[in-house]
């Protein structure tokens, strides 16, 4: 479920024209829209991105501009909503595909893509707190994660679903941006993305039950407050 698909990458951005720019020495007859032109872009359309990845690294440029269609949108709503700042999210969001094209050649598979592009995103990220004048979060410091004992376990319907049934989505989004940064981040590389447990522990260079406890934190956090605020609503309007 995507619950932030009102923020978007800016229609003008910086990293199409410095693409743009790229591509500039291909030879123009390589993007003549002949048959079989159009036959080989149907069949990459249908490759995972690691064989898209893999082939930008050998030099086919619509495997990025495929790779960048399908994971700007997500992407950029990540780090937007890690920022709230929309300006410094813009410049990251450039910076991780600038790194990505700078190191293409060096690319090798170890992981899957998603875990691949989101980390760079997530080092971006740390690098940026790091030059505040508040340094990197504490909700960073893995002493700083509650025990996993002390959270309640979610079996039951998450924070999306009980504002899918009411259609106050907003109401969730605002309650996200309260969660401490690195709680928020699990979140939303839960909800946002749908990556699982071990490819968040990957990107954010945690183990595997200090992204679950993030993750089952943040989402008991939600879930109290979304409970709360509704009964209060209802109350109110007894």
């Amino acid at each position: 479920m995507n619950y932030s698909q009102s923020l978007n990458p800016p229609a003008s951005m910086e990293i199409r024209k410095k693409f743009t720019q790229f591509c500039a020495n291909i030879s123009n007859a390589y993007f003549h829209f002949t048959p079989a032109f159009i036959n080989l872009g149907r069949i990459m359309d249908d490759l995972p991105d690691e064989e898209l990845m893999l082939k930008y690294a050998a030099g086919e440029t619509r495997a990025f501009e495929i790779l960048y269609t399908r994971h700007r949108g997500g992407l950029y709503r990540y780090l937007a909503r890690q920022c709230r700042n929309n300006a410094i999210a813009e410049e990251l969001f450039q910076d991780v595909w600038m790194n990505l094209i700078r190191t293409r050649e060096r690319y090798t598979v170890k992981a899957k893509f998603t875990t691949f592009v989101y980390r760079m995103a997530h080092n971006k990220l740390i690098d940026h707190y790091r030059k505040q004048s508040k340094g990197v979060p504490a909700s960073f410091d893995d002493d700083d994660c509650p025990d996993l004992d002390t959270i309640e376990d979610q079996t039951s319907e998450t924070p999306v679903e009980i504002l899918e049934n009411e259609e106050k989505l907003a109401q969730l989004k605002r309650m996200v941006n309260l969660l401490p940064d690195a709680q928020r981040e699990a979140f939303l590389l839960r909800e946002e993305s749908g990556l699982k447990l071990e490819d968040i522990a990957d990107i954010t260079g945690v183990n595997v039950e200090t992204a679950k406890s993030r993750l089952r934190y943040a989402v008991s956090k939600l879930k109290s407050a979304l409970l709360t605020e509704n009964l209060q609503a209802e109350g109110g309007g007894a």
